[in-house]
């Protein structure tokens, strides 16, 4: 009788591997409720942090078999895992977690068996229509995806070889040949125990499709993979987030977003403080030069909660800038479209870094400056005194000294235009993007610290100066005069009165991302 013991803490286990463990042990659970046994099944047993198997025979015929079992094609043509209960899944969830699988894991096209892309309209709860594309696996060939096909069958091998697993892309994203005249050297391998939990993994994992405008090709799906410190909390979390999913909880701006959006969900059902999760892995793939054809794996951040209000700001972020739109596109389909900014705010929050640093390098882009147009309103009720996202009286105080200068400085170029019997419109932008221009070109504390007097000068007296000038002097000669430069260039992006220019809203034309 052949046994093999998966345990969550054994040695060289990665958060991918957990998720893993999860996932065999979500799928073992789901099986014996079914009365479904692989074949040659002598006994399993789940414990807390462990599965173990046993077996008659050879193992190849056994594992073969319970992969078969754990993964599935339904309908749709959509990847099914048999661990997540179908008759509690929405199409969104069984949609994400297809997307899910096919951008990451089982992302070489030549691994999988995939028909022509279609599309499926659902509705949603406020009577407007999504629309769903994906390429279906083809149900009656020979071959349908990797996992399902031959994870169980090389774990199986290995066994009866008495060696291990070698690493290939589909099983350990990233872990492949470095270098094909030196493969021996170069190649990675596992023991089938920690190779089973990589044929798992995907059930236990957490599916994000990325809409980035500072990585549009580098930033196209995130796995994400908390760590639980048992498999029964996992398999809550994991359950739960399967079943009844919102597209716009799955679609998020970048790693930072995806993890925040994970962590928040946890929280709306009490698992965090209750299993008390430590912290997060994000694995994101895209497009690299150098490999065009596939998704490679770009990037990975740790997240950890370190302070209470982490999610607070992320929650009060999200309440005035989180509301995704929903564009139509030429072809008569639909898609969500996320504000631009979230992917840096996000990343700052999650970094523990004022949620507005780096927001020059957004109003550098100019496709990314136009997009921030519409989002004005929401930018400004983010700097407001009431969003709670300014965390100092010296930024609220900057704030607003910004948005008067530039009120007054609009007024005076609306008055000249009125004069000269110019277009007052085009008059206020080429205002705008004076100080725009100003501001980005400042390198230097001395160059910021003049621009920013001679903005608040022009526009004659500044009474939200004139009442907080001490709070706002250390803005101008302390070192952190970048953050300053920040702050004036999201002051005038968030700048919503009716003497805006409106030029720059209407040459806002929605484009999908990663399309």
């Amino acid at each position: 009788m052949g046994e093999l013991t998966v345990d969550l803490f054994s040695p060289g286990m990665t958060a991918l591997h957990r998720a893993g463990v999860a996932g065999l042990y979500m799928t073992v659970r789901a099986l014996e409720r079914r009365g479904t046994r692989p074949k040659g099944l002598a006994s399993w047993e789940t414990t807390a942090r462990s599965v173990t198997l046993r077996w008659e025979g050879d193992a190849e015929p056994f594992f073969t078999d319970l992969a078969r079992l754990a993964y599935g094609v339904d309908d749709d043509g959509l990847v099914e895992f048999t661990a997540i209960d179908r008759s509690r899944v929405n199409f969104q969830a069984r949609w994400i977690a297809h997307e899910g699988m096919f951008g990451t894991f089982c992302q070489f096209g030549p691994n999988n068996a995939l028909g022509e892309r279609r599309s499926k309209v659902v509705p949603r709860d406020d009577g407007t229509q999504e629309h769903f594309e994906y390429k279906p696996v083809l149900r009656g060939q020979a071959k349908s995806y990797p996992h399902r096909d031959r994870g169980g069958s090389l774990v199986g091998a290995a066994i009866d070889a008495g060696g291990n697993v070698e690493l290939v892309g589909w099983l350990f994203p990233g872990a492949v040949v470095r270098h094909v005249a030196f493969g021996n050297a170069t190649a990675m391998d596992e023991s089938p125990a920690r190779a089973l939990a990589l044929v798992f993994a995907p059930v236990g994992c957490f599916f994000f499709k990325l809409q980035s405008r500072s990585l549009p090709r580098k930033a196209r799906a995130a796995i994400v993979v908390p760590e639980f410190d048992s498999l029964d909390a996992y398999a809550s979390a994991r359950e739960g987030q399967a079943t009844q999913v919102r597209t716009g909880d799955v679609i998020v701006t970048g790693a930072g977003h995806a993890a925040l959006q994970l962590l928040a969900t946890l929280e709306s059902r009490h698992l965090i403080r209750t299993h008390r999760l430590p912290r997060l892995s994000v694995i994101m793939l895209g497009i690299v030069t150098w490999n065009e054809k596939q998704k490679s794996r770009t990037g990975r951040i740790e997240v950890e909660l370190k302070r209470d209000d982490t999610l607070k700001n992320f929650q009060r972020l999200r309440g005035v800038l989180g509301e995704e739109r929903v564009v139509k596109r030429k072809d008569g389909g639909t898609f969500l479209s996320l504000s631009p900014s979230l992917e840096l705010f996000t990343g700052n929050i999650v970094g523990d870094r004022p949620f507005f640093e780096g927001f020059t390098g957004l109003m550098a882009d100019k496709e990314i400056r136009a997009a921030l147009a519409a989002d004005r309103k929401g930018l400004n009720m983010a700097v407001s005194k009431d969003s709670g996202l300014l965390d100092s009286e010296a930024q609220r105080a900057f704030v607003e000294a910004c948005h008067e200068a530039l009120r007054r400085n609009y007024g005076i170029a609306s008055e000249r235009a009125s004069g000269e019997k110019v277009d007052a419109g085009a008059r206020l932008s080429k205002e705008y993007d004076r100080w725009r221009y100003a501001f980005s070109k400042a390198k230097n504390a001395a160059a910021f610290r003049e621009v920013v007097t001679d903005f608040w000068s022009r526009g004659g007296g500044n009474a939200s100066l004139k009442e907080s000038w001490r709070a706002v002097l250390p803005m101008l000669t302390g070192p952190d005069w970048k953050l300053g430069r920040d702050l004036a260039l999201l002051a005038l992006a968030s700048y919503a009165r009716p003497e805006q220019p409106q030029t720059e809203q209407s040459e806002v034309v929605e484009t999908e991302v990663n399309s």
